[in-house]
């Protein structure tokens, strides 16, 4: 569907609304640009993300990391397969060098249970976002006592997983439409802690929204409030993987796409990204691995708000090669051109939505975080109406629905799609 663009590079950025994210309060006539500043190097300096061979015994996990000298790991929260950890290294060593070795081992490593015990090493990106000089008045309290009369006592319709800040569901509700209840119910789950989802920053059940911006209720409040006037029957499953002050890693990304796919969600919302500022420094994709044991799940992926050609530019997700991701740019409110600052791609980029003047308590917000989420409603009432449609079919209706566009940049469809 796509331009190939494998995972990562020694300077990989990734962030919760795609590169920049900055909101100022305004009037509700004005606009609030959600956008965050992309840090210029931000990835571990002494942290691996292990992905091991199916059927790796522990005994082998164990003396491989003795061998590769890892001070500390840690396994996927919340996540039935094993087969992922990070691993930490003293903060003395030079970390690609140190990724080179347990990828290409010499020496020592010929035993039959060790060699291939590794499938991938990657580099483990830290997440740096610029908190907004904004304070929302958004009636705040605690959200493990607000959680309770929100989730759904019964699952039912189409799940919806939110990669995002988390969820603040009692968030202006004078404004907001979360007066029902509309978030996953956890509780049947294979892991007794869970409530609804899971905050894989503190590893605990409290998915709060605690970003100044509300960047994650604001994408899930677009997709509910879609689905709520068609009638079709959802649930919110939020994955926190950014802090207030918008830090994650790419584990903790991982970590939250295994917690979605083993629950068998089938609509997955990334308002994120990461761009790869070198192509030649590629290794395998753990992310791509994983979402591809799941052929018929689709991911939605903001495409990235700065004015960049995510063709060359190598912005990700949204620019992986695979049928499972569609990736949205945003285009003006009168549909008369792309987005001032909407990233595009003629390979890298599937379609385009409106991401202009959405209102959000009391003010009006963009961004491709934000347009993203309209077509996640659609595909989210296509898997309601159609259960066994498969991801070329989603694909197909899209087209189908799109209405056509001749922008000043490219989109690989050209197609506007509205909810």
């Amino acid at each position: 569907m796509k331009k190939t663009i494998t995972l990562f590079s020694a300077l990989l950025l990734i962030s919760c609304s795609t590169q920049e994210f900055e909101m100022s309060q305004k009037n509700i006539s004005q606009t609030v640009n959600m956008e965050r500043t992309i840090p210029t190097k931000n990835y571990s300096k002494n942290s691996l993300v292990i992905k091991f061979s199916n059927g790796v015994s522990e005994p082998v996990k164990q003396f491989l990391r003795r061998y590769h000298q890892v001070t500390s790991h840690k396994l996927c929260s919340h996540c039935s397969d094993s087969s992922i950890e990070l691993w930490m290294f003293d903060e003395t060593i030079e970390i690609e060098p140190k990724k080179e070795t347990i990828s290409n081992p010499i020496g020592g490593m010929n035993s039959p249970q060790v060699t291939g015990a590794i499938k991938a090493v990657e580099l483990n990106f830290d997440i740096d976002l610029t908190s907004a000089n904004t304070n929302l008045n958004t009636n705040s309290t605690n959200i493990v006592n607000s959680y309770q009369s929100y989730i759904k006592n019964t699952n039912n319709g189409v799940t919806i997983a939110v990669f995002d800040t988390g969820i603040k569901p009692d968030a202006g509700v004078s404004n907001l439409t979360f007066q029902n209840q509309f978030l996953f119910n956890s509780y049947n789950d294979a892991f007794p802690q869970t409530i609804s989802g899971w905050d894989f920053v503190n590893n605990d059940n409290n998915c709060l929204d605690d970003d100044p911006n509300l960047h994650g209720t604001a994408v899930s409040y677009i997709i509910t409030s879609i689905l709520n006037t068609k009638n079709i029957p959802h649930q919110i499953m939020p994955l926190k993987i950014c802090n207030s002050n918008g830090k994650s890693s790419y584990f903790n990304l991982i970590c939250a796409l295994n917690f979605s796919l083993e629950q068998n969600v089938s609509v997955l919302q990334m308002s994120l990204g990461w761009y790869n500022n070198n192509p030649n420094n590629l290794t395998n994709s753990i992310f791509l691995d994983l979402i591809n044991q799941y052929p018929d799940t689709i991911i939605i992926c903001s495409a990235g708000n700065l004015s960049k050609n995510n063709d060359i530019a190598l912005h990700c997700p949204s620019g992986f090669d695979s049928k499972n991701i569609i990736a949205i740019a945003s285009c003006k409110q009168d549909e008369s051109d792309i987005s001032d600052w909407s990233n595009y791609g003629a390979n890298s980029v599937d379609f385009f939505a409106i991401g202009e003047n959405i209102n959000f308590l009391g003010n009006q917000i963009e961004g491709t975080s934000f347009a993203s989420p309209k077509v996640a409603a659609i595909i989210a009432e296509l898997k309601y109406l159609y259960p066994t449609m498969t991801s070329d079919e989603i694909l197909q209706n899209l087209l189908n629905m799109g209405i056509p566009c001749s922008f000043s940049h490219p989109v690989k469809y050209n197609k506007i799609l509205n909810p």
